[in-house]
């Protein structure tokens, strides 16, 4: 893009998303929207339980997509101390702006 390129009202932030269910991933979603950079906490074994959301097409949960879209998604074993300790140690988590 040219030097004249929009400029989103958050670019530069970078947030940091444990949610689940319905407010949370909308509330991050607006936040991608407006240029944030949101980074997806999934818990393993499964990620994100609306994955599996009884609106599945292609194979994948149209719940989960429209709520998480352009966000980016890592997962982690919480339960396991050097899963929490990967987690913070990641490149994609470095300089946090916020934690949901």
């Amino acid at each position: 893009m040219g030097a004249n390129a929009p400029i989103h009202m958050l670019d530069g932030y970078k947030v940091l998303d444990f949610t689940q269910a319905v407010a949370g991933p909308t509330v991050t979603l607006m936040l991608a929207e407006m240029g944030a950079e949101v980074i997806k906490v999934e818990l393993m074994p499964n990620g994100d339980l609306t994955r599996a959301s009884p609106l599945i097409r292609n194979g994948r949960s149209r719940y989960f997509v429209q709520h998480n879209r352009g966000k980016k998604s890592i997962c982690v074993d919480v339960k396991n101390p050097e899963g929490l300790a990967g987690c913070g140690k990641s490149r994609m988590v470095t300089s946090i702006s916020a934690v949901l």
